[in-house]
């Protein structure tokens, strides 16, 4: 499934739009292989900030069982990788070091791992006192990504099997995926991985969380590289088909569930461009909003509480949006998203 797709992006020089091209081809191989997977989520371009430092992630694929890291690499002529594990870029004659992607993106997972850690409180459930799970221990493989026309020459003393051409990055991921999910099961004693796995709950809450501090490089000019739908919205979702197939979190048992006040929103909502009712909710950099399938535009939901003023939060269940209170205590059903 593919949660999050390449951000807007204008080339400023051939080695941009090189990289930009490499980064294109590898989200078409992954969108062509797991668009249709539900225990895969896939983000394109994630960027993380703290402290003055950030993390610019290529490709991120995130399952039950941890986490895969691919770094993609415009290589059209040949990279020579020798036994110290330093990397050479090699064109004709020319000859010039390059950092290793191994390494970069290790320093990503670091990042990554941390600062979800720092969030652990309100991404994992404690169990019996405890975190059942926590990201100090979640497995995060790592991929690095050839272009297809590269040539690749290997060390000989180890083939660096996460080196690989972009074209087999899939097939990659799946066997990751396949060994992490084994190392899982608590009847296998043969395996030496750790033993991790995410519940329902916990990965629709990472997933949301990834896509609200997402902070996209500034796009200075809108002549873009590929369409977009729109440019206001940077970090598009998961698709119209497959937003309701998210493993979601379960409706809060504390809240008494009410369909009237003392929380309203307007009785009939309707896009702000075309007035169509015909709306569907999705979530995105800023939150949830009503996207219309008539003109395509999007229009933000703003949720007051009617007894209180105050503003109200946004909780989805499966197909169904409530509003909660924290002052008054309620939760409102204001929308149904139409099943697909």
């Amino acid at each position: 499934m593919i949660i999050k797709e390449l951000d807007p992006f204008t080339a400023t020089d051939l080695f941009s739009k090189a990289g930009r091209a490499a980064e294109e081809q590898l989200a078409f191989y992954l969108r062509r292989s797991f668009h249709d997977r539900k225990d895969l989520y896939i983000f394109n371009n994630l960027r993380l900030q703290q402290n003055g430092d950030a993390a610019q992630i290529d490709h991120l694929i995130f399952h039950k069982y941890g986490m895969v890291i691919v770094e993609s690499k415009s290589v059209t002529c040949r990279v020579q990788i020798n036994d110290y594990g330093e990397w050479t870029r090699v064109n004709g004659s020319r000859v010039k070091g390059m950092p290793s992607p191994i390494h970069q993106a290790k320093r990503q997972g670091d990042f990554l791992r941390a600062y979800l850690e720092q969030h652990v409180e309100t991404l994992l459930k404690k169990f019996l006192g405890f975190y059942q799970c926590n990201f100090s221990r979640m497995p995060i493989d790592i991929l690095v990504a050839i272009s297809d026309s590269g040539i690749i020459n290997r060390p000989r003393k180890n083939g660096l099997p996460e080196v690989c051409k972009a074209d087999q990055i899939p097939d990659k991921v799946l066997a990751l995926f396949e060994r992490r999910q084994k190392a899982s099961n608590l009847l296998n004693f043969d395996s030496t991985d750790p033993l991790y796995a995410l519940s329902d709950d916990a990965i629709a809450r990472v997933i949301h969380f990834l896509l609200k501090h997402h902070h996209p490089l500034e796009v200075k000019n809108a002549n873009l590289s590929q369409p977009q739908a729109s440019t206001s919205q940077a970090i598009p979702c998961y698709q119209e088909s497959d937003r309701e197939e998210l493993p979601q979190a379960k409706p809060d048992a504390k809240r008494p569930q009410t369909n009237g006040d003392p929380l309203q929103l307007s009785s009939k909502p309707i896009c702000r461009y075309c007035q169509s009712a015909d709306l569907a909710v999705m979530y995105g950099k800023y939150g949830y909003y009503f996207k219309c399938s008539q003109c395509d535009g999007n229009t933000p939901i703003k949720a007051t509480c009617s007894a209180c003023s105050e503003k109200g939060k946004i909780r989805k269940s499966r197909h169904q949006f409530y509003v909660d209170c924290d002052r008054c205590n309620a939760s409102n059903l204001f929308y149904t998203n139409r099943a697909t």
